[in-house]
């Protein structure tokens, strides 16, 4: 009998851990089972028909599309102004989109909702010239 001690206070080490798992599923479920929720953002520049001074080449320009939170870039993606819009797959969360380029105007939207299991469209107006163009849709911060 002397032999099953150790298998005594291993059993009893084995049952706590039970019953701290169960605890914190009980306590906690979402923690245990938790899957990061995503949607999908799909950005897709367009070149501005009210532009004051259109550029001839500005359809052709290449641009650098930018996801930011909380100021800091996230994802990036490079794609012509006539190529297909560029998708993205983030959590669930509000977002900054950027979009610039060379000889064009930067364009950078805030406050860009991403909603579980759906497409967000965003159709930033690119002007040819210098400057940025600051576009606010939600207060967040």
């Amino acid at each position: 009998m002397r032999n099953l001690k150790p298998a005594r206070y291993f059993v009893m080490g084995f049952g706590m851990a039970i019953m701290l798992g169960v605890f914190v599923w009980i306590a906690e479920p979402s923690a245990v089972f938790a899957q990061k929720q995503t949607g999908r953002l799909q950005v897709d520049p367009q070149v501005d028909r009210a532009d004051p001074n259109p550029s001839k080449s500005l359809p052709t320009r290449v641009v650098m599309v930018s996801i930011l939170k909380d100021g800091a870039v996230i994802k990036q993606k490079e794609l012509g102004m006539s190529d297909v819009p560029a998708n993205f797959t983030l959590p669930v969360g509000v977002y900054d989109v950027r979009v610039e380029g060379d000889e064009v105007t930067a364009v950078t939207k805030r406050g860009i909702h991403v909603t579980p299991d759906d497409l967000t469209n965003v159709l930033p107006a690119i002007r040819s010239g210098q400057g940025v163009c600051d576009c606010k849709y939600s207060k967040y911060r």
